[in-house]
């Protein structure tokens, strides 16, 4: 199974490997309005790009524009 996301920024293509979800926190020293803690969360796609190339892509700009040689509105059905 195949499916190809776009970059919705670029319009560059890819072929989806895998994704990844990490996490981090850091301590830094503290000043008078901040604790120093600083957290966050980032997620991404590992994709194949045309060159064979692993890149890693931001969920947040990938679109999916084909699975399996088919558009995603020609396979999922509005059952509203």
């Amino acid at each position: 199974m195949a499916i190809i996301v776009e970059d919705t920024r670029t319009g560059a293509r890819g072929i989806v490997l895998g994704a990844g979800h990490g996490m981090y926190q850091s301590v830094k020293p503290p000043t008078l309005f901040n604790d120093g803690r600083e957290q966050g969360s980032d997620e991404r796609l590992a994709v194949c790009t045309a060159d064979g190339t692993v890149a890693w892509l931001e969920m947040a700009f990938a679109k999916v524009v084909m699975v399996d040689g088919a558009r995603p509105n020609d396979i999922l059905i509005d059952d509203a």
